[in-house]
Parts: C-alpha cells; sequence; structure tokens
C-alpha cells in the first residue's frame, strides 16, 4: 500500500456533465472503490502459465501485487470480477442503450530492464478477455493502450517515458489510466503519470497517442470512439498484457487499483450515503 490518494464511498459526477471537453486524465481522485493490498490480494486471484510469477508483496510492509512474464507460455496476470461488487459495477462498456462510462488506474513499478513490458491494467470481457487496457511495450521506453474489443489499434506515446538519458528506470511508481468515456462521452483517452523527470520530461501526466484516427468529433487529439455495441467489461485485469494481447515481457509491483463507475450508478451511491446521513443525525 502506497500513498493513497483518494478512497471516498462515494466519486464526483463527471466534469462532462457541465457540457464543456475536458482535455485531461481524471484527476479527482475520489474513487468509488480502491484496492491497495496491505492485507493481501483482496479478491484478486492470479493466473499463471508455465514460468511466470504472480504473487503478493508485503515488502517494507506496504503491499502491493508482483507479476512477472516472459512469453505467453509463461506468463502470469490477477483478475477480479467487478460485478460481484454490486449492481453499480455490473455494466461497464458499451451498450445498445449508450456507452456505460468508468475509468480505471493503477499505480505500476517496474523492477526489471524491460520495463512494464507489455504488462498493465485493463478492463475485459470475460467472453475473451478482449477490452480497453493499458501498459508498457517490450523493451521499449514507452507506453500503450488498446481496446481489443473494438478497434484493435495501438495508441502509442511518442514520448519515452520510461528512460532517462537512454537508461531505462526501475523501482520508481508510474500512475496507468483508462478514462473511457467518463469526461467526455463516447469517447475514450490513455494517460501514463511520470514519478520523475524523464526523456519525456519533466514528471506529470502524457497522453498516449498525440493524434486522432477516430471519425466522428473526437473532444480533442489522442481521444476515440468507445465500443458501441452491447458488450460488458466487468473483469480487471492486471499484468500480463495490460493491453490484453496474448504475449508480455515484464515484471511489475501493481498498487492502488482504483475505478469510478459509470454516472447513473454514481446518482445511485450518492443517494444511498445522503439518506444514511440523514438517518444518522435523526438518530442523534
Amino acid at each position: 500500500m502506497r500513498k493513497l490518494l483518494g478512497f471516498l464511498a462515494v466519486a464526483m459526477l463527471p466534469a462532462s456533465f457541465a457540457g464543456a471537453a475536458t482535455i485531461a486524465p481524471y484527476t479527482a481522485n475520489q474513487w468509488s472503490k480502491t484496492w491497495d493490498f496491505a492485507t493481501g490480494t483482496q479478491g484478486f486471484t492470479p493466473t499463471v502459465a508455465g514460468g511466470g510469477v504472480a504473487f503478493w508483496n508485503n515488502g517494507a510492509g506496504a503491499g502491493c501485487l508482483q507479476t512477472a512474464s516472459t512469453s505467453a507460455a509463461n506468463s502470469a496476470f490477477y483478475s477480479f470480477d467487478i460485478s460481484t461488487l454490486g449492481p453499480n459495477y455490473a455494466n461497464f462498456g458499451g451498450g445498445s442503450s449508450g456507452t456505460k462510462p468508468f475509468v480505471i488506474q493503477a499505480d505500476i513499478m517496474p523492477v526489471n530492464n524491460t520495463q512494464a513490458g507489455g504488462s498493465g491494467v485493463s478492463l475485459v470481457r470475460s467472453i475473451d478477455n478482449k477490452g480497453p487496457g493499458i501498459g508498457g511495450i517490450a523493451g521499449s521506453a514507452k507506453g500503450q493502450a488498446k481496446d481489443r474489443s473494438f478497434d484493435n489499434g495501438n495508441r502509442v506515446n511518442t514520448q519515452n517515458v520510461f528512460t532517462l538519458g537512454g537508461v531505462f528506470i526501475t523501482d520508481q511508481w508510474y500512475t496507468m489510466q483508462i478514462e473511457y468515456g467518463w469526461q467526455n462521452p463516447g469517447w475514450w483517452s490513455a494517460w501514463i503519470k511520470t514519478p520523475i523527470t524523464t526523456d519525456a520530461g519533466p514528471a506529470g501526466w502524457y497522453q498516449l497517442a498525440t493524434a486522432t484516427t477516430a471519425s466522428g468529433s473526437p473532444p480533442g487529439p489522442g481521444y476515440f470512439a468507445v465500443q458501441p455495441g452491447a458488450d460488458i467489461y466487468k473483469l480487471l485485469r492486471l499484468g500480463g498484457s495490460g493491453d490484453n494481447g496474448s504475449t508480455a515481457n515484464g515484471q511489475i509491483n501493481i498498487d492502488n487499483v482504483s475505478i469510478v463507475p459509470e454516472p447513473a450508478s454514481l446518482g445511485v451511491l450518492a443517494a444511498g450515503a445522503g439518506l444514511l446521513a440523514l438517518r444518522r443525525r435523526r438518530a442523534r
């Protein structure tokens, strides 16, 4: 468990409700659910193939998950079925009645010189493990995001976020985020936050992809159309391959995995919180 920036039972309504485009990652840090792994895997279950490695790392008493993969035959990842959290978490993704937006975020620490190596965080369909995800690229200093359930396009940031002076950075916590229609309905984007100065520039947020390949009217560069179908993303997946591919080559620590549910769900959560507060006041 690292320094936790936000862990609230109720998340704020997205900025997009005001009608203006938001060209930025989600930074309110007001999450509806966060896993800090201080007490173990907290419901995440490992899937290991061949020589892959997945375990709870209680280094320095902090607590995080660690995965190590070298290929599809020797890979490991953790997963959690978010629909088990209740009805507010049961319908993320595309849908025939409109998109059901969300934000997923995780802190990632590369612990070898292949960096994140394809490993990262994603939210996928249970039928084929495909969906939006973000991770590194094996042997590369860049990050990558894809939505394999839809257009399967590579979204690679042009900056070398994982090196400094051409040397790979290890033992530093990066933050990876997929903002899926939350701030700009119908569009998603991917972001990596660097903890220190890198070859990309000063510490801060960097958007994956500096151009837009989607048709329509995206809110800005680096935004892409969400999956328009009726697919539901329910498995929160950590490690392995963050872009839902079959291969990965990296060893990473994972901590502070957070999620914000769709706006309609937040209304239910907020109403419940308000009712609880009212009952408490009346009981005094």
